[in-house]
């Protein structure tokens, strides 16, 4: 028997039942420009939300990357922008 993962529940499938990424050309803008100015840091440490706004979660950013720049911190938020493509 197939166990169902949570997650699994919120992924898009195509018709062979398997999961489709969703393409998120504004989050690959976001974090090419912040790669380009922490080269050295490729994995950050990520905070996301469980329910995302554009699928009437509460939390209108879809995530929050923490970049270490030495005597401070940079947060940058995955929100408030056309992530997913072109909206209006």
């Amino acid at each position: 028997m197939n166990k169902l993962k949570l997650f699994d529940l919120f992924s898009k499938k195509n018709e062979k039942d398997e999961v489709v990424e969703e393409h998120a050309p504004g989050w690959d803008a976001i974090t090419e420009e912040v790669e380009r100015i922490y080269p050295e840091q490729k994995d950050p440490k990520h905070y996301g939300t469980a329910f995302k706004w554009r699928v009437r979660g509460k939390d209108p950013l879809d995530g929050i990357n923490i970049y270490d720049g030495g005597d401070y911190w940079r947060f940058v938020t995955y929100g408030l922008s056309e992530l997913y493509g072109k909206e209006r």
